[in-house]
């Protein structure tokens, strides 16, 4: 069989020598960091110096035909991530580096490789600071710096056609002592791509996963803005100017990724046993609640009629009620949707719910930093042609509702300053309210409460239009109030 290698290290070649290298590899001792069935990579030891090693085994047939049909190259040796590696060494980015390759076999789908490197000691993943909360120890100039160092190596594998595929947090290594002048090393590049440009579909697919890596920890929209300050080379008012277009698909992207398993948890039609949630199914009903109000779903479920009854009424309209009652020391909004007309049942033949739509749309603004009404879960009725009633359980909102809320000069600046923020936000995740009118807003410690999400609907396709029509409804509804109707006019007129 063919075989192939390149060792640059005497002390490996030396290691190899005599021996059948891809028996040699198993037999190595070391702490195994990933396992799959065609792939391994370990960490061992040779004298005083440790290595990394990566295994690239045969993939067969159907993974080789399987990207080949999504117009992919299917990732078949370790050579693509030496190129990457002797490439990076020569941009100066610091990455780990290459001593040895060896490959075997010319049919892509049968062939093995071997890739090692010189561990770079002692390092910690950027993802692990975050997750560790080790970045609330790191001082203010620290942070930025090391949110710099990761925009410098973007943007210079960008700007060199390269794009790594695999550009996420826990790919950056820094000094595991968190020392500010230790460089920042890059690594797995195996599925890297070389061309003379690279195509700015593939380079939003790396900003925007690299985006999504950093979501759900301490890190700031300001931390955003610096780390493209950076890899634009240009201040935010330049950036946020020309490329704005790459700008809004990179944070799209990022929060597409962000909720794709999420959505997946909250699909109160999925069978799956999901960790953070409770859900519970029959032959007319469906239920979905918050892990930690299980036991009040149990209770509230069989009697939730009986419940509502007993309670405060909110709201009595055609096609939903609600009201505000205490259960089970829990002061909650229960809100029963209801058939309004017989086009509104043939509607809902081919729609979800609205309480399912505001369930999920509570979760999308969520993500964006969008205070919204606490959901804490949602029942649904149905027959063999479709739902006949469904219900949304929330906690009750602290805070006034806005057509209640005394407005002094201080509050109505940071009212308008807290919708010029939430309609940004919507922007991010391309949503639009669908409602936007005071009496849908509650206003507490100087933030902004949003609810009423029945009809709100992430608009992947014109979606601007949609929150122009947002913005035009909430300053409609101060058209009395003539100082807060200003300054909304004036802040969304220089967004």
């Amino acid at each position: 069989m063919f075989e192939k290698s390149e060792i640059l290290d005497s002390e490996l070649e030396s290691f190899f020598s005599d021996v059948d290298p891809f028996v040699k590899i198993f037999q190595i001792e070391g702490d195994i960091y990933r396992k799959t069935a065609n792939r391994e990579t370990k960490k061992f030891s040779l004298g005083e110096r440790t290595f990394f090693l990566k295994y690239h085994g045969p993939i067969g047939y159907k993974e080789v035909f399987k990207n080949l049909l999504k117009f992919q190259l299917p990732t078949v040796s370790a050579y693509p991530e030496w190129k990457a590696l002797q490439k990076l060494s020569k941009l100066g980015i610091k990455a780990p580096t290459p001593l040895a390759i060896i490959s075997r076999g010319f049919n892509p789908a049968n062939s093995e490789s071997i890739i090692i490197t010189e561990s770079v000691e002692p390092n910690i993943s950027i993802e692990e600071i975050l997750e560790s909360k080790l970045i609330n120890d790191v001082k203010a100039n620290e942070k930025r710096n090391i949110i710099k160092k990761v925009a410098q190596i973007s943007r210079s594998l960008h700007l060199n056609g390269i794009n790594h595929r695999d550009l996420y947090l826990c790919h950056f290594l820094t000094d595991k002592n968190l020392d500010p002048d230790k460089e920042i090393f890059l690594i797995d590049l195996h599925r890297a791509q070389f061309r003379p440009k690279v195509p700015m579909r593939w380079a939003i697919k790396d900003i925007g996963g690299l985006i999504h890596s950093g979501m759900g920890y301490s890190l700031t929209e300001r931390d955003l803005y610096r780390f493209f300050e950076v890899y634009f080379d240009k201040s935010l008012k330049e950036f946020s100017i020309k490329e704005n277009k790459f700008l809004e698909s990179c944070i799209d992207r990022a929060f597409r990724m962000y909720m794709k398993p999420l959505l997946n948890q909250i699909d109160i039609t999925s069978n799956v046993v999901q960790e953070n949630f409770y859900k519970q199914s029959g032959s007319n009903f469906r239920f979905i609640f918050r892990k930690e109000y299980k036991d009040l779903a149990k209770n509230l479920f069989p009697r939730i009629d009986e419940v509502m009854r007993s309670g405060e009424i909110i709201k009595d309209e055609e096609g939903h009620y609600i009201v505000s009652c205490e259960f089970e020391n829990e002061s909650i909004f229960i809100k029963k949707y209801q058939v309004k007309s017989f086009f509104h049942f043939l509607r809902k033949l081919f729609t979800k719910t609205r309480a399912r739509v505001s369930w999920e749309s509570s979760h999308w603004l969520n993500s964006a930093g969008i205070r919204t009404f606490e959901i804490i879960g949602i029942i649904e009725r149905f027959n063999v042609l479709s739902t006949t009633d469904s219900y949304l359980i929330s906690k009750k909102i602290k805070g006034n509702r806005l057509d209640e809320l005394v407005l002094t000069p201080d509050t109505a600046i940071k009212l308008a300053q807290s919708f010029s923020s939430f309609f940004k936000r919507l922007n991010w995740i391309k949503f639009n309210h669908g409602d936007t009118k005071k009496e849908n807003f509650y206003f507490h410690n100087d933030q902004l409460i949003s609810f009423d999400l029945d009809v709100s609907k992430r608009r992947p396709i014109n979606h601007k239009n949609y929150l122009q029509k947002d913005k035009r409804r909430i300053i409609r509804s101060y058209k009395e109030d003539l100082e807060i109707e200003k300054l909304l006019i004036k802040r969304m007129e220089s967004e």
